[in-house]
């Protein structure tokens, strides 16, 4: 599955925080195609999501992969939309958990075992 986050920024040595307001995060890949999904499911049209301060036509673009969206915005958007940000990085990852959540998980059942 292809998507990445680029960071852009004057300094952009250390990446800290999403929240940065020195940097501009991005979001590249199928981000738009899922998210399309995950809001058709809830009944939610563009206009019902575009709240969150961005335009119909930018989010539609954004669904159909012609544009990217500021993490930001985009965590905006996933906020109208009353969907979490686990829940839809877990459906970027075809529905398995990526390799830091595996281990995570495994770690805290070994230590809850070894008690």
């Amino acid at each position: 599955m292809y998507w990445k986050i680029h960071c852009f920024s004057l300094s952009c040595a250390i990446m800290e925080s999403m929240k940065s307001y020195s940097h501009i995060w991005v979001l590249e890949g199928n981000f738009g195609e899922i998210f399309k999904t995950f809001r058709e499911s809830k009944g939610l049209r563009l206009k019902d999501v575009a709240k969150a301060g961005v335009s119909t036509s930018q989010l539609s673009r954004f669904e159909k992969g012609e544009t990217d969206l500021t993490i930001s915005t985009f965590m905006l958007i996933l906020d109208e939309s009353n969907m979490p940000i686990n829940e839809f990085m877990y459906a970027v990852h075809d529905f398995h958990r990526d390799d830091l959540n595996e281990l995570l998980s495994k770690s805290e059942a070994f230590r809850n075992n070894s008690r």
